[in-house]
């Protein structure tokens, strides 16, 4: 008999690579934190999208049976015309902003429910080593194509009209959306005390 740490993980199970018809089921807020480019940091408020991909299905759970793969793709909040969030979203829509204004009133919840056409890609990070699946592109569904049923329940959290889902965040983001000015202003407005867990999941665990 031996006890070894390999016997206690829990196996990874990568989204696939390739390129399926998902659908969009969750939107969340994830407030502004420190980033660091080229030896430079800067505050950056993050904008996160969740896929459920129905044809790739994996059981992480017998009593639920298979489930949809799901996978996440994080933008920064910004809207002018080079920016990868405005891009994303005229190319998945076919919405062209005509105005500057017009992409800084967009309402990005309208995009929860929303079908989409996404190209996943695997990668290996350059600090820990570690393989992840990345979403590569966002375009629409080519006319014509079956669309599935949506699986999973919408999942909305913002600082403000959905701000008592956090609660039902992974523990990983919790505890990292914890630590924004958003999540101290939106909690002492809520009334709401930060999470006290001890122990989180990865980011790569949570989908």
């Amino acid at each position: 008999m031996s006890i070894t740490a390999a016997s206690n993980q829990k196996e990874k199970v990568l989204c696939p690579a390739g390129t399926f018809i998902a659908r969009c089921y969750g939107i969340w807020d994830c407030g502004s934190s420190n980033e660091t480019f080229k030896g430079v940091s800067k505050l950056q408020h993050k904008l996160m999208f969740i896929f459920e991909i129905p044809s790739k299905t994996h059981t992480w759970d017998e009593s639920k049976g298979a489930q949809p793969h799901s996978i996440s793709v994080s933008y920064n909040i910004y809207m002018n015309e080079q920016a990868n969030l405005r891009q994303t979203v005229e190319s998945w829509t076919g919405i062209k902003f005509n105005t500057q204004k017009e992409a800084n009133e967009f309402d990005f919840v309208s995009l929860v429910g929303k079908p989409a056409t996404i190209t996943v890609q695997h990668a290996t990070s350059k600090t820990s080593g570690n393989s992840y699946a990345n979403i590569v592109s966002i375009t629409p569904p080519m006319e014509g194509m079956n669309i599935p049923a949506q699986v999973n329940a919408n999942f909305i959290f913002d600082f403000s009209d959905n701000f008592d889902t956090f609660s039902k965040l992974p523990d990983y983001f919790q505890k990292k959306i914890a630590m924004t000015e958003e999540y101290t202003v939106a909690s002492n407005k809520h009334n709401q005390a930060p999470p006290t867990k001890g122990e989180y999941r990865t980011a790569e665990d949570a989908f």
